[in-house]
């Protein structure tokens, strides 16, 4: 009894612990005296015309975007008179949420001139400000010198520079091609590329022939330099610097992945252990001289420490490193090193993407089955496609349905435990049980004399087997009935 009382009390602190679950499905909404705007369908045109935005689009029920909504709220306030921050509702803002094709959550995007980028920086109010400071200042750096130039460069992986005619002045803007630089540098700010002009001849003679009557557009990434050579249009310029806004080889991280995979053309993953510093270097000093000579392709180091799971994808373990793949990320085709080739070296490296380029070395198409990952972004769609009562209706039906469950459970396992402490079956159920029907009889009617007890129980022990005939069994049983005699 005490056991089915204790089942019983638990099953009873679970249902009601499941019906006492508090929902807020407001949680991540801006606080209405905060310095986040809050955007939807109706005023989302007439407030975002003014000004540069950062805007969290989120849902109610997300955890990481309840997370966020303090520290949103705070840098906010912090950089007021900077950029201006909003929060966008996407499960009552479905226009909304098509429109700049939201999938995941919390996403914030930086809107300029009705143009959104993805914000690709840490989700703290440092970085937050930090960004707001570094988007309220002019898109195009001044420098005047070489020193100047190389410090401003050092600090991002790719430089786009300006570097003005030589009959021009420094305050000369009047330049067809600056005045398009100027234009997408301002449309790719919130990039992680610095965009410059230069105006110093010592500048103009080490990236330019020195004496031009235009002026000239150059990238410059960990020592290679790329001229631009197209004609001064903004379309063309802007195609040419979304091409070229990538290193030689990018690191990957949380925040460039996207920019990687979404370049739309074939990475080559160089797959490196960080433990081993001397072969590592070696080794993507190797890949970006093979990526000089093969631009129409994206190269990128990742840690295949720190990403073996997804590595472990494409067959790269840790006893293979260093080693390489390559991936077509939008059309969802990968392509292996080949068992009986070894990828260590310049040479090597050079055969994998030239055989890769040729055809030679055939791709395979990714299998939802082994990627995981493609599973939890298409979970996501699929829950992103319902709005807010949707969502409502459908957790509360399922917990209807558990709860109907769970107090079937109780019921059935409280009334398998409802017995009593010493149970008893009935005549009936005697009759159901082998052996029960002759030990019910013999208690009806008691033997008077020891001797018949002894009788009876030799009796009920001894089976006669079922080889013995009839006339043996009567033959045994007179012997056992004069022996009984004798000894009485």
């Amino acid at each position: 009894m005490v056991q089915a009382l204790k089942k019983l009390v638990f099953c009873l602190v679970a249902v009601f612990a499941v019906l006492g679950w508090p929902v807020r499905a407001d949680e991540a909404a801006p606080s209405p005296d905060s310095d986040v705007k809050i955007l939807t369908n109706a005023n989302f045109d007439k407030l975002t015309s003014q000004g540069d935005w950062l805007i969290e689009f989120y849902a109610p029920w997300c955890g990481h975007c309840k997370q966020l909504k303090p520290v949103f709220e705070e840098a906010a306030s912090t950089s007021l008179g900077k950029l201006n921050f909003g929060a966008v509702d996407c499960t009552s803002n479905r226009d909304l949420q098509e429109k700049f094709n939201i999938r995941s959550y919390p996403t914030i995007k930086f809107l300029r001139d009705g143009v959104a980028r993805n914000y690709k920086g840490d989700r703290n109010v440092k970085a937050f400000e930090t960004f707001a400071e570094h988007m309220s200042q002019p898109s195009v750096a001044l420098v005047s010198s070489l020193k100047e130039l190389k410090e401003a460069s050092g600090k991002v992986p790719v430089t786009f520079l300006y570097v003005t005619p030589s009959s021009s002045s420094d305050d000369d803007h009047d330049d067809e091609l600056f005045s398009i630089f100027s234009r997408v540098s301002r449309a790719m700010q919130s990039s992680d590329l610095l965009f410059a002009k230069g105006s110093a001849n010592a500048i103009r003679n080490k990236y330019t022939s020195g004496k031009q009557a235009r002026g000239s557009v150059v990238m410059l990434t960990e020592g290679d330099v790329v001229l631009y050579s197209g004609s001064p249009n903004e379309n063309k310029l802007r195609d040419w610097v979304e091409q070229h806004k990538l290193p030689l080889v990018s690191s990957i991280q949380p925040g460039t992945f996207e920019d990687v995979t979404g370049s739309g053309r074939v990475v080559f993953f160089a797959v490196v252990n960080p433990r081993s510093l001397a072969q590592t270097k070696q080794f993507i000093e190797s890949v970006r001289t093979v990526a000089k000579r093969h631009r129409q392709f994206v190269f990128a180091e990742i840690d295949g420490v720190k990403f073996n799971k997804y590595v472990s994808q494409f067959g790269v373990t840790e006893d293979s490193f260093p080693a390489m793949f390559a991936l077509d990320y939008p059309a969802e085709i990968y392509w292996t090193v080949p068992a009986d080739m070894m990828v260590t070296n310049e040479r090597s490296v050079e055969e994998f993407v030239s055989e890769v380029a040729s055809g030679k070395i055939q791709g395979r198409g990714i299998s939802a089955w082994y990627n995981p990952m493609k599973w939890f972004k298409d979970f996501e769609k699929w829950l992103g496609s319902f709005n807010e009562t949707q969502l409502m209706y459908g957790v509360g039906g399922a917990m209807i349905v558990f709860l109907g469950i769970l107090i079937f459970a109780c019921i059935y396992a409280g009334s398998d435990l409802m017995e009593p402490d010493q149970p008893s079956r009935s005549n009936k159920d005697l009759d159901n049980v082998p052996g029960a029907a002759r030990r019910k009889n013999q208690s009806e009617s008691k033997p008077k004399d020891k001797q018949e007890v002894k009788l009876v129980e030799e009796a009920e022990e001894e089976e006669p087997p079922s080889n013995v005939s009839a006339s043996q069994l009567a033959l045994r049983n007179k012997k056992g009935k004069g022996k009984s005699k004798k000894e009485t």
